[in-house]
C-alpha cells in the first residue's frame, strides 16, 4: 500500500511538474510575442517621427527661405518708391 502511493505522489508530483512546465512555456511564448509586437509598434512610430520631424525641418527651411524672399522683395519696393519719389520731385 505505502509502495502504490509513493508511486501515485511520484506520479502526480511528474504530471504536475509537466503541466507547470507547460503552463510556463506558454507563458514566455505569449510575452515574446507581446514583446515583438510592442517592439515593432515602436519602430513604427519611430520611423514616424523621424520623417515628420524631416518634413517640419523641410518646411521650416521653405518658410526662412520665404521671408528672405519678402525681405529682398520689400528692399527693392523701397528702393522703388525712393526713385519714384526723387522722380517726381
Amino acid at each position: 500500500m505505502k509502495k502504490i502511493i509513493a508511486v501515485t505522489l511520484v506520479s502526480t508530483l511528474l504530471l504536475s511538474g509537466c503541466l507547470l512546465k507547460r503552463q510556463g512555456d506558454k507563458i514566455i511564448e505569449d510575452v515574446t510575442s507581446s514583446y515583438n509586437n510592442v517592439k515593432e509598434e515602436v519602430d513604427e512610430a519611430t520611423t514616424k517621427v523621424v520623417e515628420t520631424k524631416a518634413k517640419i525641418d523641410e518646411t521650416v527651411s521653405d518658410v526662412q527661405n520665404a521671408l528672405k524672399e519678402i525681405e529682398e522683395a520689400k528692399t527693392e519696393i523701397e528702393e522703388a518708391q525712393a526713385a519714384i519719389e526723387e522722380v517726381t520731385k
